[in-house]
């Protein structure tokens, strides 16, 4: 095959050759014009003529192969995990941001064009049409996967648009212009697309951040309404449980780069799910969520660790949901609600953030007011999936730099030596430290009755530890407390009264032989003084010193050579 004057004709490529059929390559360096000889040498049997030649001149291959009816089309879409093209027939899905539904369009002769178009025709109501625009993402020749350059072959790649939802049979056509002309493809071409895909939106449960989420994460599902929209995701709202979430709550069932999510709970407008912890780092992995109903779909990147911290408010804002600890002597932790005390001398206190996020970090840090903190723990919370916690302690220097503070706490996570952060404006408070002077001017106020007693202060004298609410870890059982400060009101009934604020005891007879301890109330401020349990037949009460020595002044001399105590060194609340 010559294309050209027989002088200087241009070779054409032959792609297949059948009785009545020649298909080839028409040579690009032909220059266009409109009569342009060719001629077909069949092994010596000449045959020649003539060819309008233009710069472009489109036509879409048909699954027929007569260039009509349903295109050779294929279906563009992304796999689950964001890191395959997939391929598939027709009819083809609609919708969702940042989502590659496609439709590919085969053909040839539109590579030299220019303002290159693609025309869906289709009817509406009352058996009128209507058509839309679409301007291709990519146009020219075609190279498959591998790479190969088919020659003479032309693609069309076009995302899809809402407008074609549910149409079938759509005539389709390639318009563009060539040498200064508009030329168009051939008509009775169709597509056909299915169903429109709603959008969604993903952000960090804890952070209420938009972004990455991270596997074993925490995520909060929302539909991404227009103004002219109002979709659900039901009209009910359910907690499921904390502790063991289902995979489908009140018909809705979420995926993430294919795998199911457990659901913790469902609203109208929300559903919070935990990112499958199987699910691979991706920058494009597809979220999910169905309710039987319609398809919500959102392109999602899935990281290792995006960290956010629970506020009190739920809105990623303000206070952060956090404890402070009081590590007692048996190992025990006493817990209370920020503001959070610092460690003072002897003491040991921690701080608990909890979020979700960071569990698969190679690395977890805290940053407060410039002070950075090392955290104890951080990882999964037991026996809440989902849920991350963060122990960090308040001690040494940290406890100086962090005490009289309410400052933005962030968690800084390391993957793949990268650095992560959670988000800003998430704060927390710790009270002051204390000196010696504050402590002291501390010591609680007395209380007229004991934790546990009931009736009149004589009748108190002999409650038995049993009654005692949250009882102090290594009291014996039996032992039993005397009246708490016998006021000098009490003189009339027999006992003996304190004028001064000085711990004191007294007897009602030699059997009977009781300790009595200095104040305390029920706040659980650490008390100066500390109930000495003494064996039986000793009477005393010891007062702390600030080293965390005994003074036995209280005590008599026989009691001081033989008590041996167990200190109180819990509170009661």
């Amino acid at each position: 095959m010559t294309v050209g004057d027989s002088l200087s004709g241009i070779a054409g490529l032959v792609i297949s050759v059948a009785p009545g059929l020649i298909n080839f390559v028409l040579p690009a360096g032909i220059a266009a014009d409109d009569d342009v000889a060719f001629i077909i040498n069949n092994n010596g049997v000449i045959s020649e003529g003539k060819v309008n030649v233009r710069d472009a001149a489109p036509g879409i291959y048909t699954v027929r192969s007569d260039g009509k009816g349903s295109a050779d089309a294929k279906c563009v879409a992304t796999s689950d995990d964001g890191k395959e093209t997939l391929y598939t027939q027709m009819p083809c899905l609609v919708g969702y941001d940042n989502a590659n539904n496609s439709l590919a369009l085969y053909g040839t002769g539109w590579r030299f064009g220019s303002d290159l178009r693609v025309r869906f025709r289709f009817k509406i109501e009352n058996n009128e049409e209507d058509e839309v625009e679409l301007t291709p993402g990519y146009a020219g020749r075609y190279v498959d996967d591998d790479g190969k350059e088919h020659l003479g072959l032309d693609q069309i790649i076009v995302t899809l648009d809402e407008e074609l939802t549910g149409k079938l049979d759509v005539e389709t056509t390639v318009l563009l212009t060539s040498n200064s002309e508009s030329v168009i493809s051939q008509e009775q071409i169709t597509t056909s697309f299915a169903g429109f895909q709603e959008d969604l939106i993903v952000i960090n449960a804890a952070s209420q951040e938009s972004g990455a989420v991270a596997r074993g994460s925490i995520a909060s599902a929302r539909p991404q309404n227009d103004d002219d929209e109002e979709d659900v995701f039901t009209d009910q709202t359910i907690k499921a449980s904390a502790t063991n979430p289902p995979l489908e709550l009140a018909g809705i069932r979420v995926k993430v780069a294919g795998l199911d999510a457990r659901i913790l709970s469902v609203a109208p407008d929300e559903v919070r799910f935990i990112v499958p912890a199987g699910v691979e780092a991706s920058e494009n992995a597809l979220a999910r969520l169905t309710n039987g109903v319609k398809v919500f779909n959102v392109r999602i990147p899935v990281n290792d660790a995006a960290p956010g911290l629970f506020t009190q408010t739920d809105d990623g804002d303000g206070a952060v949901t956090a404890r402070c600890g009081l590590v007692l002597g048996n190992g025990a932790i006493e817990y209370s609600a920020p503001p959070c005390a610092v460690s003072e001398e002897n003491e040991k206190r921690i701080l608990v953030l909890t979020g979700t996020g960071w569990r698969f970090a190679s690395g977890v840090k805290v940053t407060f007011d410039g002070t950075e903190i090392i955290p104890t723990y951080a990882g999964p919370e037991p026996g809440l999936p989902g849920v991350d916690r963060i122990e960090a302690e308040l001690t040494g220097d940290v406890a100086t730099n962090v005490a009289g503070k309410e400052k933005d706490i962030i968690i800084n996570a390391s993957i793949n030596g990268e650095s992560v952060s959670s988000q800003t404006g998430a704060t927390v408070a710790f009270k002051e430290k204390l000196d010696e002077a504050n402590a002291r001017s501390r010591i609680p106020a007395r209380v007229d009755k004991i934790p546990g007693a009931t009736g009149s202060r004589k009748r108190q004298r002999n409650v038995s530890i049993k009654n005692l609410p949250n009882a102090p870890p290594g009291w014996m059982p039996g032992l039993s407390l005397a009246p708490q400060y016998p006021t000098c009101q009490d003189q009339k009934k027999g006992l003996r009264c304190c004028p001064t604020r000085k711990p004191c005891f007294h007897r009602r007879n030699r059997e009977e032989r009781e300790a009595t301890a200095h104040d305390f109330q029920n706040s659980g401020s650490p008390p100066e003084t500390a109930l000495v349990l003494t064996p039986a037949g000793a009477t005393c009460v010891a007062r702390l010193t600030a080293s965390g020595g005994r003074d036995s002044s209280l005590c008599s001399r026989s009691s001081r050579r033989s008590w041996r105590s167990r200190r109180w060194n819990s509170r009661l609340t």
